[in-house]
């Protein structure tokens, strides 16, 4: 697992190879007016909620996300000729997802797979493919194949958008840094490695609201994937309404902060503070008044999520093996789930 958050900028870097194929997908995508359905299962739900984020940011499209298995039992009634269906799955074998591109297919829908394996079913049954050419994934936690097909739809969204006439240019631009700026991030692995070895907690909470939202899900699921305890993640003001009254002092709240939050979001972060709670903020610049503040290289918000996982997955992976677990033999897990 290790290894392989590690490996993640050698990874943006193959798949900002796949951009012309990116691009082609795109330009086919915007000959109509459609809308957009994602779903995935798992880490790849949670990577169709960043790319609905940049869809809806970029392109100033509709887009719905739903598990997998929503999709296929409870079909979207919309979901037909002028309806956009993008299945994500890093094996592209998930069975709800290949059930889901099914489904799709059979509502007439335009069907797009987004994994990390070119010959897989998803592949086979979708009209386009793109694969984001991460290299072999042997963690059964996701890590590398989860900032890749968050970035494939990052860049998606923006040449889908170049192509509807916005100019996304600047973003595009900054999209391309991606693999630099992940690698600068990853220079923060001795501070995750010393805030997860000395918190303490043994409650977790995770605030992230609207880019960020999939990235404090992914977060909190690392948590449990690898050290079998309980976390939960909110939007940020949603957290006010019942959670907050899990709060206390052995509680570690990771707030993922955009460089300007709301006067709500800070005064929040104090309330959760006076309760007890430990707050960690993770942030391209803001200036809130957390316990501790991680600085995370800047990029445009709803680019955002790529890094801002990355400080999240080396927190998981070293407070796993602090307390003598291993990550790589996680338990009921495994790395490709069939039905």
């Amino acid at each position: 697992m290790l290894r392989e958050i590690y490996e993640q900028p050698d990874a943006l870097r193959r798949t900002l190879l796949e951009e012309g194929n990116i691009e082609k997908v795109a330009k086919i995508l915007s000959e109509k007016e459609y809308r957009f359905y994602l779903f995935g299962c798992g880490s790849s739900h949670y990577i169709c909620l960043c790319g609905k984020s940049a869809l809806e940011t970029y392109a100033e499209v509709d887009a719905y996300v739903t598990p997998s298995s929503e999709f296929y039992e409870y079909p979207p009634p919309q979901a037909k000729s002028q309806a956009a269906a993008l299945g994500v799955s890093r094996s592209g074998e998930t069975t709800e997802t290949v059930r889901a591109i099914s489904k799709a297919n059979q509502l007439g829908a335009f069907t797009v797979s987004i994994t990390n394996t070119r010959e897989s079913s998803m592949a086979r049954n979708s009209k386009l493919a793109i694969t984001v050419n991460a290299g072999e994934e042997k963690s059964v936690i996701m890590t590398k194949t989860f900032t890749t097909q968050v970035y494939a739809l990052q860049l998606l969204a923006l040449h889908y958008a170049q192509n509807r006439g916005k100019d996304v240019g600047k973003q595009l631009s900054q999209a391309r840094k991606m693999p630099e700026l992940a690698q600068e991030t990853l220079t923060l692995g001795e501070k995750m490695r010393e805030l997860a070895l000395n918190c303490g907690s043994q409650k977790f909470i995770f605030l992230g609201g609207g880019s960020s939202y999939g990235a404090s899900l992914e977060g909190s699921l690392k948590l449990k994937e690898t050290s079998y305890i309980h976390s939960e993640a909110y939007h940020p003001l949603e957290f006010r309404h019942g959670p907050i009254a899990v709060v206390d002092e052995k509680t570690l709240v990771i707030c993922l902060v955009p460089k300007r939050p709301s006067k709500e979001y800070v005064e929040l972060i104090k309330e959760i503070k006076e309760k007890g709670a430990n707050v960690l903020a993770v942030t391209s610049g803001a200036n809130v008044p957390a316990n501790q503040t991680l600085t995370t290289p800047g990029v445009d918000e709803a680019l955002s999520p790529t890094i801002q996982i990355i400080p999240l997955q080396l927190f998981a992976y070293h407070y796993c093996v602090g307390n003598g677990l291993n990550p790589d033999a996680p338990r009921h897990l495994k790395k490709v789930v069939k039905i």
